[in-house]
């Protein structure tokens, strides 16, 4: 497989008083998928900046380009609501609670993605066949989100936890938990370890294999991806500046992904080892 992805962003933030607007567009394409998108995010500082107020706005108009099952292009569109808030409640100590929503709707398909069925829907009836996944053509998803930062003034530290919970109209039920730690060191140096559990419940749609294509039910999917399953991501970041204006990043993070229900291949579910390098320039 090779692929090669064009995307790009514009954003501007404008302040007036306690009150910032920050406006973006973006758009992104690749030989199988087109995508345009708008944002606004407004925030409010109350309380001499110790309370942040913050909404959300965001809409993408998708398109999904012909390639694997799919024969003509098919539309996307997506929306997403956040509200939060950030809580200065000591002078070490920032607490921060967003909650979400967001609503798809069109192609919600992966156009990759096939559920094998034991009979083949034309001709020979006892051979099986591959057939294309079919999925909803809506979703709503409602996610919760709270995260606290301590500061540890004598360790020259800082230490995030946070913790994720989503449900979706597929019934997909997920808990996002996140430790991170943040040691300075010197004046330039920056080295940051964290670790992530994810676990999530199968969508309601998710079949590994269908016996008969006539009685197939009205959604189904075999992605492994709306398996009952769990991850686990470790890594460490190292920041360097270099210069008042000038940031470099490395980093790395083990990824491991596993299946929970007992059905789905283990040989379904990837481990990846990630690499990232970038520059942060003030100007």
């Amino acid at each position: 497989m090779h692929d090669i992805r064009w995307a790009g962003s514009l954003s501007a933030t404008f302040s007036y008083k306690q009150h910032r607007f920050t406006p973006q567009i973006s758009y992104g394409e690749e030989h199988d998928y087109r995508a345009r998108g708008a944002a606004l995010n407004y925030s409010l500082d109350l309380n001499e900046k110790n309370t942040t107020l913050n909404l959300g706005w965001s809409h993408n108009w998708d398109e999904v380009l012909p390639n694997g099952f799919l024969h003509t292009s098919q539309n996307k569109e997506t929306t997403d609501l956040i509200a939060g808030v950030n809580q200065l409640l000591g002078p070490k100590t920032v607490l921060t609670v967003n909650f979400a929503y967001g609503h798809g709707r069109g192609y919600l398909n992966d156009q990759y993605k096939g559920v094998l069925f034991d009979n083949e829907p034309q001709g020979d009836p006892s051979a099986p066949a591959l057939e294309p996944e079919n999925r909803p053509r809506q979703r709503d998803k409602y996610i919760g989100y709270a995260s606290l930062t301590q500061d540890l003034t004598p360790l020259h530290a800082s230490v995030e936890g946070s913790y994720r919970f989503m449900y979706d109209s597929y019934a997909v039920s997920a808990h996002t938990f996140q430790l991170a730690w943040f040691q300075k060191i010197g004046s330039y140096v920056l080295i940051s370890p964290m670790v992530r559990y994810y676990r999530q419940g199968a969508a309601s749609f998710y079949y590994v294999r269908l016996p008969d294509f006539d009685t197939r039910p009205s959604y189904y999917s075999a992605d492994y991806r709306l398996s009952e399953m769990e991850t686990f991501t470790v890594g460490v970041t190292a920041s360097f500046k270099l210069k008042e204006w000038l940031t470099v990043d490395a980093g790395y993070k083990r990824y491991i992904m596993q299946g929970l229900d007992g059905i789905t291949s283990s040989t379904a579910y990837p481990k990846a080892n990630i690499f990232t390098v970038g520059a942060r320039v003030w100007f």
